[in-house]
């Protein structure tokens, strides 16, 4: 009786044991997005379209900065100023996400 009593508690605390190491392995799974091939492609997919719309967004800056100064802005005026640092956050921006998108798809 008093055995049963023992091999019941140690059965009841394997089964928690168990129950416990499982439902880790699904978090674990759920959480590690690295596996899971379809979430890889989805982040893919948005990193190329923000490098696509921060490179877009760049040279838009340095097209209207190039006009400004063709129609006879000061180069050092703010507003060319402004677009310069624009097309410098864009760029780095961009930079970023090539990055992001290499680290994806190795």
């Amino acid at each position: 009786d008093d055995v049963t009593k023992k091999q019941q508690r140690s059965m009841a605390r394997t089964k928690t044991l168990i129950q416990l190491a499982t439902a880790h392995g699904k978090a674990t799974a759920m959480q590690d997005w690295r596996r899971d091939r379809d979430r890889i492609n989805h982040r893919a997919a948005l990193t190329s379209t923000l490098c696509a719309v921060f490179g877009l967004t760049g040279t838009m800056c340095a097209v209207v900065q190039h006009e400004l100064i063709l129609r006879g802005v000061d180069p050092l005026a703010f507003s060319v100023n402004v677009l310069k640092g624009c097309n410098s956050l864009f760029t780095l921006l961009c930079i970023g996400m090539l990055v992001r998108y290499y680290w994806l798809m190795t």
